[in-house]
């Protein structure tokens, strides 16, 4: 999965209709959303993950409109999970969900060129 780049922004623009300014409004709202989700996630026990399935499918859906494939992929799995055997999501796979929002959100942050 770390083949991806953490914003794949060309393919996102293909579905937009290569829109700059279509993609940069969504991918505002995505950081937003992904922050909120950071936020949470850092604060939720373990055992209390199944009941944000709602949420974390929301961000997958956001994730794959912006291009951030590595975290789209990372939470489909994630949601696959918590849909046949929510026990089973693990620790690790949350940090990771958490480590690639925290790369989503340093990239994009103002003032980085990358942004």
């Amino acid at each position: 999965m770390n083949d991806f780049p953490v914003l794949d922004k060309e393919t996102a623009l293909s579905r937009l209709a290569n829109n700059h300014s279509l993609y940069n409004k969504v991918l505002v709202m995505f950081t937003e959303q992904a922050g909120e989700m950071l936020t949470m996630l850092e604060a939720l026990p373990q055992d209390q993950i199944a009941d944000q399935h709602l949420a974390l499918h929301s961000l997958k859906g956001s994730a794959g409109e912006v291009g951030a494939t590595r975290l789209f992929y990372t939470l489909q799995q994630i949601d696959q999970t918590l849909k046949t055997a929510p026990e089973h999501v693990t620790a690790d796979q949350i940090e990771d969900v958490i480590a690639e929002i925290r790369r989503i959100l340093n990239i994009t942050a103002p003032g980085n060129p990358a942004a």
